[in-house]
């Protein structure tokens, strides 16, 4: 909006935020194979081919894709072409419960889009005490704090994106630290703030 020639004494940015009193539970030391959730429409700019690309080879994880949209019969074709059949699991679309539930449950989300505003989901992830993976773009970077409460990889890299769930699959101590830190940074997105300053902004207005 500046950009535009939009005054700044005109602007003010308030926060998406999350309802934190739905994700009460801390950050715990896995057993078994590092839990991988992308969540997410499967359109062409979300990267899920980026992410299955990632996976490649690639043992010790394993990845649930939760949403569906038009790029669906190309990711579960490209899922048996490359043989992920028994380390990738499609969940289709989830109830908003259900996906918190499945949340609590994960250890990494994975968001490799070529666009974002500031997303839900990454709050969600941080207030679910996920260490979290984005691409490098857009609000992903407002979001997260590149090694501090998450990981940023460039859009379309998948050996950087490889690099980055090598590094959390082998590195218990670093995926406990940046989901932990992400949790903590999630209390400044709390929901109630955010209604608050809607309020303060329209009773402002409302005052002339």
């Amino acid at each position: 909006m500046a950009k535009w020639g939009v005054e700044d004494s005109r602007l003010r940015v308030i926060r998406n935020g999350v309802p934190l009193a739905t994700f009460n539970t801390e950050p715990a030391a896995r057993s078994g194979d590092l839990d991988i959730l992308f969540i997410g429409r499967l359109t062409n700019w979300k990267g899920a081919e980026t992410l299955l690309l990632a996976m490649a080879g690639q043992s010790g994880m394993k990845l649930t894709l939760i949403g569906d949209g038009p790029e669906l019969p190309f990711v579960h074709n490209l899922i048996v072409q490359m043989g992920l059949e028994g380390q990738v699991t499609l969940g289709g679309k989830m109830e908003q419960s259900k996906l918190h539930d499945r949340m609590s449950h994960a250890h990494v989300l994975v968001l490799p889009s070529n666009y974002e505003g500031l997303s839900h989901t990454l709050l969600e992830a941080g207030a679910a005490g996920l260490a979290r993976i984005a691409s490098s773009i857009g609000g992903n970077q407002d979001a997260i704090t590149h090694e501090q409460d998450g990981l940023l990889v460039p859009y379309g890299d998948v050996m950087a994106l490889r690099a980055a769930l090598v590094r959390l699959r082998d590195d218990e101590e670093l995926r406990l630290r940046l989901a932990r830190a992400a949790r903590a940074a999630a209390r400044k997105d709390d929901f109630t703030g955010t209604v608050d300053a809607y309020v303060k902004l329209l009773e402002e207005r409302a005052a002339g």
